[in-house]
């Protein structure tokens, strides 16, 4: 969990080629981009992913809300099954997220979290694709 939270300390796109091409446009909503929000992109992508809200949702009787994330036990290495790492599941009407634990994904939630924010981790890059992946695209049941 302490991966997951540094993560959302951080601001803008992780420092890493794979995001160089997102130009603010890459949430298809001018209103969540990383220069309009500032410190607060990576926590609005993580709400938005989990609630289909850019805003904190309220709970069933009007109070807080309660976010949900489940780690997984997963097939060792289920990631390598399509060549990159295992799923993450957004569940938005329950408010939970599932973490699908592989062998990658678990050494990178257990490795030692550097202390300078700016610093991008593995765990850095994998959760931001689940988040920008999972922008408004949900299953209706």
């Amino acid at each position: 969990m302490d991966a997951l939270k540094r993560y959302l300390s951080g601001t803008g796109h992780p420092n890493d080629e794979r995001f160089a091409h997102f130009d603010g446009s890459d949430t298809g909503d001018q209103d969540i981009s990383p220069e309009k929000l500032g410190e607060t992109f990576r926590p609005t992508l993580f709400v938005q992913a989990i609630s289909d809200s850019p805003y904190i949702p309220r709970g069933r009787r009007g109070g807080e809300a309660e976010i949900e994330v489940h780690f997984v036990p997963g097939l060792l290495d289920s990631g390598n099954l399509s060549g990159g790492h295992a799923a993450i599941w957004f569940h938005t009407c329950t408010l939970t997220m599932d973490v699908v634990l592989d062998g990658e994904v678990a050494t990178m939630l257990g490795e030692p979290q550097p202390e300078d924010d700016s610093v991008t981790t593995q765990f850095d890059i994998y959760i931001h694709a689940h988040l920008l992946g999972a922008y408004n695209d949900y299953n209706t049941v």
